[in-house]
């Protein structure tokens, strides 16, 4: 059995159908039979309410997990509304004209983390209450509510490295071996011996290749970030995705309409930067 992983779609839907379609021409070779969302389904796009639609066709119960923008949309009175930038808070607001009652209420019912078998998936950050506690200096921080949320930024190398290894810290704690993350939008990996534990290893997951196949090896954690379907900001606009397979780790990127997606977004009169960034991956 194999899963798929994707995050990130953010209302786009052209990029949604299309890593929809990839998944089905590669579901025999790799014998996948889950698909699974690391969340922020909405928000950016001009598509909300149609992808919450197909998350809910395609993904499989209980493996949708609720990311920053899922969050603020449930919960207007949410602390992250209040962190977002002008351009994401003005696509929130017209985003909530686009979604009904019940799909707020959907959204608001997504667990914000899954573990299971060694494997612990998340949006933006796995944490133990330990490390919760070295992070925040809290002892009785909501772990399941927040924490997910106000450190996932710790863990993006680009601001600083070195939180990274808070990540793996809790994996060990928790006894998983591998991680899969979205909310960076950037398709990456680290990795750390569970022997010698040393820093972890930062590494791209085949930039700008069609497939990129990474053999695991079992006496190493992994944490991966599996890119964004609808909005990716590595420099690569094709929307990317993942399979775990147990022993490999494969990253796909698919090709869609984007120029179709970009005229959607201006059409609607959401921010036009939403728009050109799809053409560059950024």
């Amino acid at each position: 059995m194999s899963i798929a992983i994707i995050s990130d779609v953010h209302a786009n839907l052209e990029a949604f159908q299309a890593v929809l379609r990839d998944i089905d021409h590669v579901r025999k070779r790799y014998n996948i039979t889950e698909l699974h969302c690391l969340g922020d389904m909405i928000n950016y796009g001009p598509n909300p309410h149609e992808c919450l639609v197909h998350v809910k066709d395609y993904c499989t119960p209980g493996r949708v997990l609720r990311g920053n923008h899922d969050e603020a949309a449930s919960n207007e009175h949410s602390p992250l509304v209040q962190e977002f930038s002008p351009i994401p808070a003005q696509a929130l607001r017209w985003t909530l004209t686009k979604i009904t009652d019940e799909e707020k209420k959907y959204l608001a019912s997504l667990p914000v983390r899954h573990v299971q078998d060694g494997v612990a998936e998340v949006h933006g950050a796995f944490c133990t209450p330990k490390i919760c506690k070295k992070l925040t200096g809290y002892d009785n921080f909501p772990l399941e509510q927040r924490v997910d949320y106000l450190t996932m930024s710790l863990y993006c190398a680009e601001f600083n490295p070195s939180n990274v290894e808070l990540c793996f810290d809790s994996l060990r704690a928790a006894n998983c071996t591998v991680c899969f993350v979205g909310h960076t939008q950037v398709a990456e990996g680290w990795m750390q011996s569970i022997k010698k534990l040393r820093q972890p290893t930062n590494f791209s997951l085949g930039h700008f290749e069609k497939e990129y196949v990474l053999p695991l090896k079992k006496d190493f954690r992994y944490l991966f970030d599996v890119g964004a379907v609808g909005q990716p900001r590595d420099h690569d606009p094709r929307a990317s995705y993942c399979i775990y397979t147990g022993d490999l780790l494969i990253n796909r990127r698919v090709d869609y309409d984007c120029t179709f997606t970009m005229k959607k977004i201006i059409d609607a009169k959401l921010p036009k930067e939403l728009a050109i960034r799809l053409a560059y991956g950024r």
